[in-house]
C-alpha cells in the first residue's frame, strides 16, 4: 500500500506528492487494506528519543528473519496540529523484510513505489516485538523539509517453530513542508503481515 498527499483543491500528487510518500513510507505500509478515516484517540506525538536506541530484547536464534506482506490494516487515529487528516489517502501494497539476530530486530519497510525505510529494535523470548526510526530529510531548496518519527508493537505469529505473520500497533509523527502545503500530524492505526518466505 502507499499512502499519499494531495494538494489541497487539487488531485495533482507532483513534488509534494512524492515527499509525502517518502514521509509517511512507515504508516503507508502498515495501512495496508480497509483504510478509514477513524477520529479515534489523539495518537502520541513521537520525538526521535521514542523512537531511537531501543535495546536488545530476550529473543534468540534467527527463526523470524524472513519477508512479510502487508495483508490488512486499519487507521484508528489521526491528529494534525498544522493541515488536515483528510488530505492524506491509501493504495495497495508494501512488504516487511525482518532481520533476526537474537534479541535484536531490524525491519526493512518497502512501499510499492519503491520507498524504503528501516526500523531497529527488540524481540523477545515471547515473540513480542518493538522497532522504531526516523525519516529525516532536509532539502534547502523550495521542495521540502520533513521529519517521520515511527514505532510499531507487535507480536510475531509461530506455528510449529515457523513465523506464519505478525499483527503491530503503529504510531506515526510526521512534519511536512512543501509548496503550498504544511502538515505537522500524529497517526496511529494497525498492520497485519503473512510471511511468505526467508
Amino acid at each position: 500500500m502507499t499512502f499519499h498527499g494531495t494538494r489541497q483543491g487539487t488531485n495533482d500528487r507532483g513534488n509534494f506528492g512524492r515527499a509525502t510518500s517518502l514521509s509517511v513510507a512507515l504508516l503507508s505500509l502498515a495501512l495496508a487494506a480497509g483504510l478509514s478515516q477513524a477520529c479515534g484517540g489523539d495518537p502520541p506525538t513521537l520525538t526521535s528519543s521514542d523512537v531511537t536506541n531501543i535495546p536488545a530484547g530476550t529473543g534468540s536464534g534467527t527463526a523470524l528473519s524472513g519477508s512479510y506482506l502487508v495483508t490488512g490494516g486499519s487507521l484508528t487515529g489521526c491528529h494534525c496540529r498544522t493541515g488536515s487528516c483528510s488530505q492524506f489517502r491509501s493504495g495497495a501494497g508494501g512488504r516487511y523484510v525482518v532481520d533476526q539476530q537474537g534479541g535484536a530486530l531490524i525491519v526493512l519497510l518497502q512501499g510499492s513505489d519503491g520507498e524504503s525505510t528501516q526500523l531497529s529494535g527488540s524481540v523477545n523470548a515471547d515473540q513480542s516485538f518493538k522497532v522504531g526510526g526516523t525519516v529525516v530529510n532536509d532539502d534547502q531548496g523550495p521542495l521540502l523539509i520533513q521529519r517521520a518519527f515511527q514505532l510499531v508493537t507487535g507480536v510475531f505469529e509461530v506455528k510449529n517453530g515457523q513465523p506464519t505473520g505478525f499483527h503491530a500497533g503503529i504510531d506515526l509523527t510526521i512534519n511536512l513542508q512543501a509548496p503550498g502545503a504544511v502538515y505537522d500530524c500524529d497517526f496511529a492505526g494497525t498492520t497485519d503481515a503473512m510471511f511468505t518466505g526467508p
